[in-house]
């Protein structure tokens, strides 16, 4: 990969423009870029409109991933390490992080119970296969209101966040 910014997308390597690619991901990896102008930026992307968490399970079965109406999808931890591997495959990555940006679907009360689990399982679980200890985490928040974000902050714990 020669140029600044590629994402890993429709089974391959392809340069990121802003008129062919949409999403979060795009100005991100420019912003990167900027404050990287001779390292090569890529992004692995593996994502299904409004999926839940159980869809991203590294032990993922139908049953846990259709409470969310997601066993049809399969394993996107699969398609993520698939991914990983064509990375690898390619080039020699080092993997600098880790970004999530959740849909919906984990809003039913028993789903949202056990999302901090699944969460810190699924980071768990990246950080071991990507040979990442402490894999730094980025959830982008769009939450305006400032008593949402407090109360965020107050569940997760000191630990895991980092002050900026």
């Amino acid at each position: 990969m020669e140029a600044a910014n590629w994402m890993k997308a429709n089974g391959r390597w392809e340069y990121m423009v802003p008129h062919n690619k949409f999403g979060p991901g795009v100005s991100f990896a420019h912003q990167l870029a900027d404050f990287w102008p001779d390292d090569t930026i890529g992004i692995i992307k593996v994502s299904r409109g409004s999926t839940g968490i159980s869809a991203f399970e590294k032990n993922w079965s139908f049953e846990r991933a259709e409470r969310s109406k997601d066993g049809w999808k399969g394993s996107l931890y699969k398609d993520l390490m698939s991914a990983v591997a064509e990375a690898k495959r390619i080039s020699n990555p080092e993997f600098c992080g880790f970004v999530w940006k959740q849909a919906r679907d984990d809003g039913k009360k028993a789903l949202a119970e056990e999302y901090y689990d699944n969460f810190t399982q699924l980071v768990s679980d990246l950080s071991a296969d990507l040979g990442v200890s402490d894999l730094p985490t980025f959830i982008p928040n769009y939450a305006t209101d400032e008593e949402l974000f407090a109360r965020f902050l107050s569940i997760i714990g000191k630990d895991q966040r980092r002050e900026a």
